[in-house]
């Protein structure tokens, strides 16, 4: 089954959105919470000011355990919100790769 499908997938792209929208309704802006938002919604666009996204940021850096954008070896900075949750997502699968590798590699014995 590929990742994109699983679960805990969705649960961290719900992760983001929830906190993009919380963001965006901080800085006075309403954002219907059951309407997803558009992939292709401009971040520079979207009302979240240059603080609103750094605390983004740090908010989902404590939710994932990490910073995508200081794992990055070459800066990258995304235009749309579909790029922002990509780059999240995509250390993530990488992550839940290594920990299943990790687990499989190392097995449990009992004695």
């Amino acid at each position: 089954m590929s990742q994109r499908f699983t679960p805990e997938y969705l649960e961290a792209a719900r992760i983001i959105q929830q906190r993009f929208g919380a963001a965006l309704k901080a800085q006075g802006h309403s954002l219907d919470a059951e309407t997803p938002i558009p992939a292709d919604l401009r971040l520079l666009g979207s009302g979240l000011d240059s603080l609103g996204f750094a605390t983004l940021v740090v908010q989902l850096e404590g939710d994932f355990g990490y910073d995508p954008f200081a794992l990055l070896e070459e800066p990258f900075y995304p235009s749309t919100y579909g790029e922002l949750e990509e780059v999240y997502l995509r250390f993530w699968q990488d992550r839940c790769s290594v920990r299943a590798a990790t687990v499989l590699d190392n097995p449990i014995t009992i004695s």
